[in-house]
């Protein structure tokens, strides 16, 4: 009995082992050639019930109904992505000519910054002098330097731009087309699939698929609470420093925000830097507490958010999360939460048994 129960135990963790080095391989290796065709059968999966809804409510050919909506779909999706691409775009330039303006001023900031620091310098004694010279040398040189690595950065930021765009529009063009053609022949390629399992095992897919529906929605609902908790922190903090287009500046922050590796601190340290050049101290002192403030809640809300949402403990939440981001980066951060609750959905349904 207790080789069975060794046995047993050995089994589950090898089975564990194995969900997370497949789900491994397939960010690290299969994703990137995957992507535009799984996100393509995932919408036309999702657009499936309507598309028999119109179909049997107006008597319209299957055919039809799925090319409707699936342009219905690609036109609401591409006008928003086209909105807030203009959006961003037009506050990059704005930013872009301030930019311009602030470090322009720099050199001229420093050499006031200087003069008034000598003469408090030369009130140190003779030995400390030189050292605090030599700083202020050192700081003026890296300051002055400054303008030309910004902009040495902003090309190489366009130029990696300039590069990714025939990739991206390659994706668009692939995804567009594949959700075309998935969802008019949507029947004829699920009977493909359903044929190639047992009848036998029909219940146990049907319960898989549940499962991994049912992981995907609430993580999504996890993700739309935390931009939700991001965005109303970000309003709060840009209507009382009185920061125009308060609400348009929250979304975008609170978008970029979703991104794990980025953060409200890529938009909201270097916009407290600036302020700080401008001599606008407030401004930066209250954009630098927003950042503390926004980044603690995110950091203490996400793995009780994701946990709750997906039925796992918060320790369990932000194990799987820090393992995803160590092993495969952003896209680990996010589908390893995913198959460890999609583990948990299988064990609790008696799919599998690997712990009580």
């Amino acid at each position: 009995m207790p080789e069975n129960k060794q046995l047993k135990y050995l089994i589950s963790l090898s089975f564990i082992a194995l969900v997370f080095l497949a789900a491994w391989i397939i960010i690290r290796f299969l994703l990137p050639w995957v992507l535009p065709f799984l996100l393509a059968g995932v919408i036309a999966a999702l657009i499936e019930r309507p598309i028999r809804y119109l179909s049997a409510k107006f008597r319209i050919r299957r055919s039809y109904c799925s090319v409707l909506c699936v342009l219905t779909t690609l036109v609401v999706a591409g006008g928003i992505s086209v909105f807030l691409a203009g959006r961003v775009i037009a506050e990059f330039g704005a930013f872009t000519q301030e930019l311009t303006q602030i470090l322009s001023a720099v050199p001229e900031y420093i050499a006031d910054f200087e003069s008034g620091l000598s003469r408090r310098i030369s009130a140190a004694p003779k030995e400390a002098q030189k050292l605090i010279y030599t700083i202020v040398d050192k700081t003026y040189e890296g300051a002055s330097q400054l303008p030309g690595l910004i902009a040495g950065k902003a090309l190489e930021l366009l130029s990696s731009l300039a590069s990714a765009a025939p990739g991206t529009v390659l994706f668009i063009v692939t995804f567009a087309a594949g959700l075309l053609f998935i969802s008019t022949g949507y029947p004829d390629i699920y009977a493909f699939f359903r044929r190639q399992f047992p009848v036998a095992r029909y219940p146990l897919l049907a319960k898989l698929k549940q499962c991994l529906f049912t992981s995907l929605l609430q993580w999504l609902k996890a993700q739309i609470s935390l931009v939700c908790i991001t965005f109303t922190e970000l309003s709060l903090g840009f209507l009382l420093l009185h920061v125009r287009y308060a609400l348009l500046g929250a979304a975008v922050v609170a978008f970029i925000d979703l991104l794990p590796v980025l953060g409200t601190g890529t938009v909201l340290l270097p916009w407290a830097l600036i302020c700080i050049v401008q001599r606008n101290t407030a401004k930066a002192v209250g954009l630098a507490a927003l950042y503390c403030v926004t980044a603690t809640v995110r950091s203490c809300m996400e793995p009780r958010l994701v946990g709750a949402k997906l039925g796992l403990h918060p320790s369990a939440a932000l194990f799987a999360m820090y393992v995803g981001f160590k092993s495969s980066g952003i896209g680990g951060m996010v589908l390893f939460p995913i198959a460890l609750i999609l583990i948990k959905q299988l064990n609790d349904s008696g799919i599998i048994r690997l712990w009580k």
